[in-house]
């Protein structure tokens, strides 16, 4: 499964949820702040009572201001709430634990096809400083910067999720495409030899994280 984020997402419940409903009503003026999963996606969400009580839900589709829901997930139980409690998208350990098995077993595979050079390659001529990475043609790309290169996306995908992962030789600066949310707020250094850089689209905003550099 694919789990989604999304900053700020918060709201207050519309209506009051009884300890066996799979859907949640969030205020209106809130609801396009938390992802629309499709197929397998899903993200995590925690249900605040007043006095600090607090159960955490899986997300498996959102249709408006209604959030579909597995109750009681990572160890809590299914409670009642009212009207006006908070719903938040919060990381939870759940949540982590995932990722954290994913993005293994994603580097595990790059690096099967890394040392297969199984890569759609961009050999880009001495005088360009330019790399168009066209996602019609795949999401796995090895790029050579021995000099400094310039990036940008052809046919980003609307409205799709989807992993796009980096393999870059040289140690040159690397101008990222605009609007791409790093996860340690810049982008990262590149390796002396090579750079693993994954980047995950969420079918409206660009993330990216360094996977490995040597």
């Amino acid at each position: 499964m694919t789990a989604l984020v999304a900053n700020n997402a918060t709201s207050r419940l519309a209506g009051a949820v009884n300890t066996t409903q799979t859907s949640i009503t969030v205020q209106a003026a809130d609801a396009d702040k938390f992802p629309s999963p499709t197929g397998d996606q899903w993200f995590p969400l925690t249900m605040v009572k007043a006095d600090g009580q607090l159960e955490i839900l899986k997300a498996t589709a959102r249709a408006g201001d209604v959030i579909t829901v597995e109750r009681a997930q990572e160890g809590t139980t299914a409670k009642a709430f009212d009207v006006g409690d908070r719903v938040e998208l919060r990381m939870t350990k759940g949540f982590y634990d995932q990722f954290s098995t994913e993005f293994d077993a994603k580097i595990a595979d790059l690096d099967a096809k890394f040392d297969a050079g199984n890569f759609t390659r961009y050999d880009l001529a001495s005088i360009s400083t330019t790399a168009t990475l066209d996602l019609a043609t795949g999401n796995e790309f090895k790029i050579d910067a021995s000099v400094a290169r310039t990036l940008s996306f052809a046919n980003v995908p609307t409205g799709k999720a989807m992993t796009v992962v980096l393999s870059i030789t040289g140690a040159s600066a690397i101008t990222w495409p605009a609007g791409i949310r790093w996860h340690e707020a810049t982008a990262p250094e590149l390796g002396a030899t090579w750079t693993i850089v994954v980047l995950n689209y969420d079918g409206a905003n660009w993330s990216g994280i360094l996977g490995a550099s040597t």
